[in-house]
Order: C-alpha cells, then structure tokens, then sequence
C-alpha cells in the first residue's frame, strides 16, 4: 500500500474488506502447501523405491553386458557396441495438481536394434526393453517432484508475503484510520459541546 489514504468510514471499510480477503488467500495458501507437501513427500518414497529398483536391476544388466562383450573380443565387441538407432514412442499426458502440470508418460512402442554376433545381448535388450516402462516413470516422477517443489516454493513466498507485509500493513493502515475517525469525532463532539454552551449562553441572555 503506497502513498497516504484518507481516513474516511469509506477507506476504513474498504481495508478491513481487503485485509479479510488477504486472511483469507493465506488460510487457502496454507492448504495448498500442505496438499503440495503431501504430493511431494508420497512421490519422495515413489522415487526411493524406484531408485532402488533400476540401481539393481540396470547395474546387474550392465555387469552382464560387460562380460558378454569381455567374451566376444575386442573386434566383435567393438562391433556391437556401434550406435544403432533403434526406436520407442511415447504417449504424452498430463494431469493436474492444485493447478501444477505434471507428466503422464507411458511408451506406446519400443523397438531395439539386433546383435547378430551376440545373441546373448538381444536378451539383455529384452530385459531392458522390459524395464523401459519402470525408467520412464522414474523420470516422470523426478520430473513432477520438481515442478512440485518449485510451486511449493513459490507458494510458500506468497504466504510469506502476505504474513510479513501485506497483513501487517493493512492493520497499520486500519489502526491509524480508526484513531483518525476517533480523534475526529472526539473534536466533532468538543464542538458540538462548545456550540450548544454557547447557545443556551445566548437564550439565557
């Protein structure tokens, strides 16, 4: 609130009414970051489980493939390690958290390239064509964590905000127009003393 407000009823009225609705924006501030802090707190143990899950199993696909290619020999190995591009597509969605969007991921299809010179690697692609499903909901779960986090953060500035600036400078405001009305009815009241003293002055002479 910037520049001088002029103590009238109007005023007064007019940043109580204000001051309600600031009160009210903080209690619904405050719910929402709870309901955000629950979300991300649910999809913090997702992720912990997730993480776990992949550590495991990608860590002992790798350990198989290093062996195979360790068995294969340096050229053959160098070999099937060539890049080959192999295809996947992903449905996009999305839904919706107290207004933040989060990702819906899923694959709607996979393909892998071949290994001739090692069919034991076509296995180890199997599994991991398999556990592509799981990785994808790990990043979409990483990824909802943040958005969450960051309009966590964004709402906890706005409470703060409205906690540390705007409430108190409406009950500044309110408080020094209220005694401004007081102070003004006060003299009102003086005068009309002063008024009537002079009048019933007057009669009497």
């Amino acid at each position: 609130m910037n520049g001088r407000i002029e103590p009238t009823k109007a005023n007064l009225i007019r940043l109580r009414r204000e001051a309600a609705f600031a009160q009210e924006g903080l209690a619904i501030l405050d719910r929402k970051r709870e309901i955000l802090l629950r979300e991300l707190s649910l999809l913090a143990q997702e992720c912990d489980q997730q993480r776990a899950k992949l550590r495991e199993t990608i860590g002992r696909l790798s350990g198989e493939t290093a062996k195979i290619l360790a068995s294969l020999g340096p050229r053959a190995a160098a070999y099937e390690t060539i890049p080959i591009q192999g295809s996947m597509v992903i449905r996009r969605g999305e839904k919706r958290v107290m207004g933040v969007r989060l990702p819906v991921l899923s694959i709607e299809r996979i393909a892998l390239p071949n290994h001739p010179l090692a069919p034991q690697l076509d296995e180890i692609a199997g599994e991991l064509e398999r556990v592509m499903p799981e990785l994808l909901s790990y990043v979409t779960t990483v990824c909802s964590m943040r958005r969450l986090a960051a309009e966590t953060a964004k709402t906890q500035k706005r409470e703060k905000a409205i906690e540390e600036i705007h409430l108190p400078g409406y009950r500044r405001e309110i408080s020094k127009i209220g005694s401004a009305l007081d102070e003004n009815e006060r003299e009102e009241l003086v005068r009309c003393k002063s008024l009537k003293r002079r009048l019933s002055a007057d009669t009497r002479s």
